[in-house]
C-alpha cells in the first residue's frame, strides 16, 4: 500500500517577509542576514544599502521595507546617516524614496544615490554632491619651442587656443592631459609639469 503524504506550504506575503526578516535581525540574526544583502558601515555612524541586492519587490513593499528599516537603523541600531543606492534597472524605487524622506544626492550612469540624515536633534553634515569640475590646458611645446594651438570644431572658443578639456572620473590630472592631447590631435607627448592652477565659477558648459 503506497501512501500519499501532501506538504502544505506557507506563502506570507512579501512585505510581511520583509517585516520578519527585521525582527530578526533585532533579535540578534548577523549584517549578513539582513534583507538589504551585505550592508557598508562607516566611522561616522552611516550606512550604506544598495537596493539592487533586494529581491524583487514592487514599489509598495519596496516604500514598506525601507520604512520599516528606517526604524530599525534609527532606534535600534543607532545609525545616523543613511546611502541608498538605487540601480538605473530598479529607477522606479526612486520615488517611495523620495516619499520616505531621502533626498537625491547624485547619479552617475549606474546608479541613482539618495541619502537621509536620521537624527530630528542634529544638523545634517552629510556633504553635498560633488559641484566642481576639474579641467586641463594643456601647453604643448615643440624642439624650438613653438607651441601648439588647435581650432575647435564645436562650443564656443572658435578662435586659436591651447588644448583644453574635461578630467574623467578618477584619472588624474597628467593622464587627463596625456589623453586631451592625443585625442584632439593625434599627437603622442609626455607629461613635464603643472605650471599653473586657475579657479572659476563660470563654466563653458553653462
Amino acid at each position: 500500500e503506497r501512501m500519499m503524504m501532501r506538504t502544505r506550504h506557507i506563502v506570507l506575503p512579501v512585505a510581511a517577509a520583509i517585516s520578519h526578516e527585521i525582527s530578526r535581525k533585532r533579535k540578534g540574526c548577523s549584517a549578513e542576514e539582513s534583507v538589504w544583502g551585505r550592508e557598508r558601515t562607516d566611522a561616522y555612524g552611516g550606512i550604506s544599502v544598495d537596493a539592487g541586492e533586494l529581491p524583487k519587490l514592487n514599489i509598495k513593499n519596496f516604500e514598506k521595507l525601507l520604512n520599516d528599516s528606517v526604524v530599525e537603523w534609527k532606534e535600534h541600531r543607532k545609525i545616523r546617516g543613511v546611502w541608498l543606492h538605487i540601480p538605473k534597472n530598479r529607477a522606479e524605487f526612486v520615488g517611495a524614496a523620495v516619499t520616505s524622506g531621502f533626498a537625491p544626492h547624485h547619479a552617475n550612469p549606474n546608479e541613482i544615490v539618495l541619502t537621509r540624515w536620521l537624527p530630528d536633534d542634529e544638523p545634517n553634515p552629510l556633504p553635498p554632491g560633488a559641484s566642481h569640475h576639474v579641467g586641463v590646458g594643456c601647453v604643448v611645446l615643440d624642439p624650438t619651442n613653438r607651441v601648439l594651438l588647435v581650432k575647435e570644431k564645436w562650443g564656443k572658443f572658435k578662435s586659436w587656443k591651447i588644448i583644453t578639456g574635461i578630467v574623467e572620473a578618477r584619472e588624474n590630472i597628467a593622464d587627463a592631459a596625456l589623453r586631451e592631447v592625443k585625442e584632439e590631435t593625434g599627437i603622442h607627448v609626455t607629461f613635464d609639469r603643472v605650471i599653473a592652477l586657475r579657479h572659476s565659477h563660470i563654466a563653458p558648459f553653462e
